[in-house]
């Protein structure tokens, strides 16, 4: 019998729906999947990710490259952690980097609908759009950017829960993703109870940011780490919609230990005014991204505030 793959995902919407549709790819193949690992960036990802351990053979979607991986399928600004495995990489069959893809989850639904000539359930293509938008930026409105109607905001928003993080219920979503609608998967009562736990937070968060956002020059700016608030990167232009970047810091948990993201992004109402490639400006903190949105990990609250103050600077003066 075959070798079980397992199958390494980027800690997000994003890493979890391509999971689904690389999960429905194999299953239709005859091939089976005996686990799914989320995996993060963090103060130590370029140095620990070349001699990771991983269970063989396996599949990375949505993160970065490894050459002993099997499959690999990324849309990141740079996924290499070494010169020589970007200068030595080239597409292949199993191995697809499009770094101007808006989502992994598009990536992977369009490439193995084309180059393996798949048939998705047409449930797919709905859920691949719409990862398009959210992880992409590709919103209408800010208006729209804060929207949780459709189904698969509501379960991208189930994941900003205390209990949303818990690598089971990214499991579970993968499964059920893989098989049904991003409708009826949103009404089981494992998204809907975590749905109405981040909703709640949601509206606190709304407040919070009301009353703490601070404009600086060009960037609309926010420390959120002694708050216990999750970061919306777009509620910065509801509050400030002139702002033409924002960079904000949350705090988070790997297992016990803490840690402290940095997200920095861009107006989708302005992004023409645009001059900086953001996933490049992360690259020396260890941080991954694309032109308009980036986030870093750092390990402490003042090394945190420190490179805060930095971008902003950075993006007053250059941006």
């Amino acid at each position: 019998m075959p070798d079980a793959y397992t199958i390494y995902f980027h800690d997000d919407l994003d890493g979890t729906t391509s999971s689904a549709a690389f999960l429905r790819f194999f299953r239709e193949r005859g091939k089976t999947v005996k686990d799914f690992v989320p995996v993060n960036y963090g103060p130590t990802f370029k140095s620990d990710w070349p001699d990771k351990k991983f269970s063989r053979p396996f599949v990375v979607v949505d993160f970065a490259y490894h050459p002993r991986a099997e499959w690999w399928f990324d849309h990141h600004q740079n996924p290499f952690v070494r010169e020589e495995w970007k200068t030595g990489f080239k597409n292949d069959e199993k191995h697809f980097w499009d770094n101007k893809a808006p989502s992994c989850c598009g990536q992977v639904y369009g490439y193995l609908s084309k180059k393996f000539d798949f048939k998705f359930p047409p449930h797919f293509k709905e859920l691949a759009d719409e990862v398009d938008i959210m992880d992409g930026g590709l919103y209408k409105s800010i208006e729209d950017s804060l929207s949780r109607e459709t189904p698969v905001r509501r379960i991208a928003l189930s994941l900003e829960c205390p209990d949303g993080a818990n690598a089971d219920y990214k499991r579970f979503l993968i499964q059920e993703l893989s098989e049904k609608p991003a409708g009826k998967v949103a009404e089981s009562g494992e998204v809907r109870r975590r749905f109405k736990s981040a909703k709640a937070e949601l509206d606190r968060t709304c407040v919070h940011y009301k009353k703490n956002l601070e404009k600086r020059g060009r960037v609309a700016y926010i420390d959120n780490s002694l708050a216990g608030i999750e970061t919306m990167s777009f509620a910065n232009y509801d509050v400030y919609p002139d702002a033409l970047y924002n960079v904000n810091i949350d705090k988070f948990y790997h297992g016990r230990v803490a840690g402290y993201h940095l997200s920095i992004g861009s107006n989708i109402m302005k992004r023409e005014e645009v001059k900086v490639n953001l996933g490049d400006l992360v690259e020396k903190y260890n941080g991954g991204g694309h032109k308009y949105v980036a986030g870093i990990d750092l390990g402490t609250r003042e090394e945190a505030l420190r490179v805060a103050e930095y971008f902003v600077n950075y993006l007053n003066k250059n941006g």
